[in-house]
């Protein structure tokens, strides 16, 4: 246990920082964004790009790995998408935006730097491949469903736009995308540049951490309802396990399984938050469930961590 608590404190440690940081220096928030942009649009793309990069391509296709996890965190979606309609009756644009924050994990901000510091390297591919898909999967029906639920419906195009625009301008795609390209065409960047990628992806993770947990603490939440409770254990309770599930019966092992299980138990992603405020939609219960998600995601995380160092499941 000490070994696992060696690795996940120090993480929530820099959660901690930014979050005591956004209540301290309230003032200093513009310079707060700036570090967000710089994670998001610089850092995060950057290792997710220098880790896809160096795989070999054969990993990269490994069709039954994606199928199984994407389709594990749509799966999810649903369920939370009907529980939530035949709870709260909120609407469909609401019950979309409960459902991606039971069943979207932080992968990009939490999940690739985790992962790897548990498992090692060979954990980076399986994590950014999930981090692709994910993003792929929810940015793709969340602004659908809030088209379906708005009363001035717009038209097919406008909801295609938007679609289009939320997947390829995203950095966390983009980066995949550019490191997919690189490995099969074997490209490597010249000296000077690649060096500012690995300059920036040294700087990835806490940079991530400490952003979030300003993020986080710079939110306004609210006490924990019952859409925010189901929210969470949706999130770090059953998407584990039906993943664990989905990937035991198609007979994925090792440091994948391992992987992706640990990513599924992480806290709800910030991209979930991005999307309500845009649309301003339940931002106060998105907002709450990530700030609690978070919180306890230490527990479960570390509680999942300690039964793969006892061996408990396939290698």
């Amino acid at each position: 246990m000490s070994t696992v608590l060696s690795l996940t404190l120090p993480f929530f440690g820099l959660i901690f920082l930014g979050f005591m940081a956004a209540k301290f220096f309230r003032k200093e928030q513009p310079a707060g964004d700036w570090l967000t942009i710089f994670v998001v649009y610089f850092t995060v793309p950057a290792l997710l790009f220098s880790l896809l990069s160096k795989a070999p391509i054969e990993e990269l296709g490994n069709m039954s790995f994606i199928v199984a996890t994407t389709g594990s965190t749509l799966l999810v979606f649903i369920l939370a998408f009907l529980l939530a309609t035949s709870r709260h009756k909120k609407g469909i644009a609401a019950t979309s935006l409960q459902a991606a924050a039971g069943s979207y994990s932080n992968c990009g901000y939490l999940g690739v730097p985790l992962a790897v510091a548990a498992f090692g390297s060979s954990a980076a591919i399986p994590a950014t491949l999930i981090v692709c898909f994910d993003s792929l999967l929810i940015f793709l029906l969340v602004p659908v469903f809030i088209a379906l639920g708005r009363s001035d419906r717009p038209g097919f195009g406008t909801v295609l736009s938007d679609i289009v625009n939320r997947i390829v301008f995203n950095p966390l795609i983009l980066g995949c995308v550019a490191g997919i390209f690189a490995a099969y065409f074997e490209f490597m960047p010249p000296g000077p540049i690649n060096r500012v990628i690995e300059y920036l992806s040294t700087a990835a993770a806490p940079c991530a951490l400490f952003a979030l947990g300003v993020t986080v603490g710079s939110r306004s939440v609210e006490r924990s309802s019952a859409g925010v409770s189901t929210n969470i254990f949706f999130k770090l309770i059953v998407h584990p396990l039906v993943l664990l599930g989905v990937l035991l019966l198609v007979g994925i092992t090792g440091v994948w399984l391992k992987t992706a299980v640990l990513i599924a138990s992480l806290p709800t992603a910030l991209g979930v938050y991005v999307i309500a405020n845009q649309a301003q939609v339940e931002t106060q219960n998105v907002s709450s469930t990530i700030l609690y998600s978070t919180v306890i995601s230490l527990i479960t995380i570390t509680s999942i961590l300690y039964i793969f160092e006892l061996g408990f499941l396939p290698e």
